[in-house]
């Protein structure tokens, strides 16, 4: 749910519905946004305007909504308007006293046929984008 913690993810003038969905990661480090056709990783909690950020691209529209696995190891992302499921590594560095929020690396997408069903997970050959915004 989005709440006080997460004030920070909207940018300057978005909408409330700008930011299609969040979850927060299982160690509470992390939070990751549905962003239009951008997935954004976030600290947390993110109570700032305009605070730190990593933001993936990929999905050909709209995400849908974005979730991370319970062992912390990856974040699915599913698109509404592509029907691509991406499932990404949550890189977490150990040895980060500061409470990062870690990276993504995209890992494996899906394309989900009309049935509700995937047509088989594969490794993507394209490059993700990544940037702080």
């Amino acid at each position: 749910a989005l709440s006080w913690e997460c004030q920070g993810v909207w940018d300057a003038g978005s909408r409330l519905g700008d930011v299609q969905h969040a979850d927060q990661s299982p160690d509470g480090k992390a939070l990751a946004t549905a962003h239009g056709p951008q997935v954004k990783l976030f600290r947390y909690p993110s109570v700032a305007a305009g605070c730190d950020r990593q933001v993936y691209e990929g999905h050909g529209g709209t995400i849908a909504a974005v979730r991370f696995t319970t062992d912390n190891q990856f974040l699915i992302s599913v698109g509404a308007l592509d029907m691509c499921i991406f499932q990404w590594r949550h890189v977490t560095d150990a040895h980060d006293d500061r409470g990062g929020h870690g990276t993504l690396r995209m890992v494996a997408s899906s394309l989900m046929d009309r049935g509700g069903g995937t047509l088989g997970m594969k490794p993507t050959t394209f490059q993700v984008v990544t940037r702080a915004d």
